[in-house]
């Protein structure tokens, strides 16, 4: 058993120097992050770590507000985990793999989109801010307000619509949106929330 064991751990000991040894050089040749990077990074971190979040919406002169939870929804092969966006006038947009459902079936697909961006759902705003800084190298951030407080613009690709996600200038958490598009302009508030049980039955008996 002895016999084994010494080959064995003599074995995982260079495994371990060899990998330890190439993270070293890795961490060495490659570049530091751009700062704007860096934020992004950590706004998505913000937001993947939360289920809930609140949101009020200024959409042409007209204050919503808004609850979206990452919770599981119905699908046509069982549960499947999504967003429901659930705004104070009475419109729910449903967001599940491969479909997005208003409950207003007159208005278009890219407002429901834009609304579940501005809504704040985290899992759908965070997944496209992660995606955009793994794969630009030099994402930028500007200097702005937002809520009354020094901010980070960062602006985020979506097709058709121009969105701008305002960061906190010290956490870089997500604090407000913008998005305009051909046929929009519309501006959000965002407020993290911790989730409870109490408080995911009340949201779920509401859909």
């Amino acid at each position: 058993m002895r016999s084994t064991l010494v080959p064995v751990l003599v074995g995982a000991g260079i495994g371990a120097a060899v990998l330890t040894g190439s993270w070293a050089l890795q961490t060495a040749t490659l570049p530091p992050p751009q700062p704007g990077n860096a934020a992004g990074a950590r706004a998505a971190s913000w937001l993947l770590r939360h289920r809930l979040v609140e949101s009020t919406l200024l959409v042409g002169g007209r204050v919503v507000h808004g609850r979206c939870l990452q919770t599981w929804l119905p699908g046509r092969n069982g549960s499947v985990r999504g967003a429901l966006l659930q705004l104070d006038d009475g419109v729910t947009v449903l967001d599940a793999p491969g479909r997005t459902l208003d409950s207003e079936p007159w208005e278009p697909r890219w407002l429901a989109a834009a609304q579940l961006m501005l809504g704040g759902c985290s899992r759908i705003l965070g997944s496209r801010i992660a995606q955009l800084v793994q794969h630009h190298p030099g994402v930028r951030v500007a200097r702005a307000f937002a809520a009354g407080r020094p901010a980070l613009a960062l602006h985020v690709p979506m097709p058709g619509t121009r969105l701008t996600v305002f960061l906190a200038a010290r956490t870089d958490r997500p604090v407000a949106l913008r998005a305009t598009g051909p046929r929009f302009s519309a501006r959000s508030r965002l407020r993290f929330v911790r989730l409870t049980p109490g408080l995911l039955h009340l949201i779920e008996g509401r859909s």
